[in-house]
Formats: structure tokens, C-alpha cells, sequence
């Protein structure tokens, strides 16, 4: 819809109220209107996040993910560090991927 206002001549505030009036309380706040706007007369046509740059958010990926599932299926007495060892990723990595990805739970024998 801002792409759409953007064709427009009116202001920034015009648009953010014919967006208010439109969709009322879901409607996005003046800085989000604002900032869109920036986007759209810079040029972009999409609405999808650019990639950035640095460190990916998660650590998992689907070889790791496999390479732990395999240490499990062939035994699953395994310790969190001995699957670190064999796989060797760090333990934080190992913990996620078995408690949430794979949905295994970690029973501890006294």
C-alpha cells in the first residue's frame, strides 16, 4: 500500500493518514511509513530484506544437523560432549540441535 501512496504526490503524513484511516490500529506506525517511503523513492521494488552481511543467526545448518542424527542413531548413550567430540561443533550447538531440532530429550542416569 505505501508503494502504492508513493505514485502519489502527497506528503509523508498524508499517506500515513489515509493508512490510518484505512486500516486503523494495524496500521504501521509514521516511522515505518516514513522509512518505506525513503526505500521506495531510492529505487527498491521489493519488500523482502536485503541479505547482510556477518555472522549468520544460527549456527545449524542441515550437515550438522545430520552429522549429530547419525552419532544418535547408532547409539544413543551418548554423552552432549562426546557427540561435540565426534561431530566436532561446539557444545551449545550440539545441546540445540538434539533438545530442539531432532526434539530429543536428555535423561540424565544417577
Amino acid at each position: 500500500m505505501i508503494k502504492f501512496l508513493q505514485k502519489f504526490g502527497n506528503s509523508i503524513s498524508e499517506k500515513h493518514k489515509v493508512l490510518k484511516s484505512k486500516y486503523g490500529s494495524g496500521s504501521p506506525s509514521y516511522s515505518t511509513v516514513s522509512r518505506w517511503y525513503k526505500y521506495f523513492s531510492n529505487g527498491r521494488t521489493e519488500l523482502v530484506d536485503n541479505p547482510r552481511p556477518g555472522r549468520p543467526k544460527s549456527g545449524q545448518t542441515d550437515t550438522k544437523v545430520k552429522k549429530v542424527s547419525a552419532v544418535l542413531d547408532k547409539d544413543r548413550r551418548h554423552t552432549v560432549r562426546e557427540i561435540c567430540d565426534r561431530v566436532r561443533l561446539p557444545f551449545g550447538t550440539v545441546y540445540r540441535i538434539i533438545t530442539v531440532v531432532l526434539g530429543l530429550v536428555l535423561k540424565y542416569a544417577r
